[in-house]
Order: structure tokens, then C-alpha cells, then sequence
């Protein structure tokens, strides 16, 4: 996923502002965020045993 440049994960009807700043910060933390992904995907989560679904 492309952090950088897809505006989808910051909210819908939020101002210029708003919307600056949530791309500001996805791409500020887009490698970590990646890192985490790849992480759980390689580990599981957390409550990956607890879940009854």
C-alpha cells in the first residue's frame, strides 16, 4: 500500500487542513506503518488465540 499517495485513509469530508495533515502524516510514518503490517503478518496479533471467530 501506498501511504504517500493514496488520500483514502484520512477521512472523508475533513477540510484542506485536515486532509494536509493526514498526508503529511501517513507519510511521515508510512515505514513504520509498512513494518508493523509485515510484522503481524509474519507474527499474528496479539489476540489472534482469544478470538472466538
Amino acid at each position: 500500500m501506498s501511504y504517500g499517495d493514496d488520500p483514502q485513509p484520512c477521512e472523508k469530508g475533513s477540510d484542506d487542513v485536515g486532509q494536509s495533515a493526514c498526508h503529511e502524516w501517513l507519510v511521515e510514518n508510512r515505514r513504520a506503518i509498512e513494518r508493523y503490517n509485515e510484522r503481524c503478518e509474519e507474527d499474528g496479533v496479539f489476540s489472534d488465540g482469544l478470538s472466538s471467530f
